[in-house]
């Protein structure tokens, strides 16, 4: 596939004598896609592996490496800013008010009299 992408990137770049850029590149990458990827080239992909036909021996041991212990925790070496570690330390650090509607408050409030309409 690298080879054929190369190709494919060459053939562009001197027909249209400028470098593949983003708007570019899906359109070379399937033309190099559409030459590498026949039915040989995929059953001969599967056969290399011992998928199809199955043969256990297509990989050996010492081609296979263990993968190694791997952990999903992770630390800064130091404390990163953020906005939201500042909201978090302004609300501990003020106390918890309860929020009980009064009863004076809503009788100094204008009420609309009149019809909507």
């Amino acid at each position: 596939m690298k080879t054929e992408l190369r190709k494919e990137i060459q053939v562009f770049e001197d027909l249209h004598l400028a470098n593949v850029g983003k708007k570019d590149f899906a359109g070379v990458f399937g033309w190099a896609y559409l030459w590498v990827f026949t039915p040989e080239t995929i059953k001969a992909a599967f056969a290399a592996t011992g998928l199809h036909p199955f043969n256990p021996e297509a990989i050996t041991d010492k081609q296979i490496k263990p993968s190694l212990p791997t952990s999903t925790e992770s630390s800064f070496p130091l404390p990163q800013p953020s906005p939201v570690q500042a909201i978090i330390s302004a609300m501990d650090s003020q106390p918890l008010t309860a929020l009980e509607p009064s009863l004076s408050h809503f009788a100094t409030m204008s009420t609309h009299t009149g019809s909507p309409i």
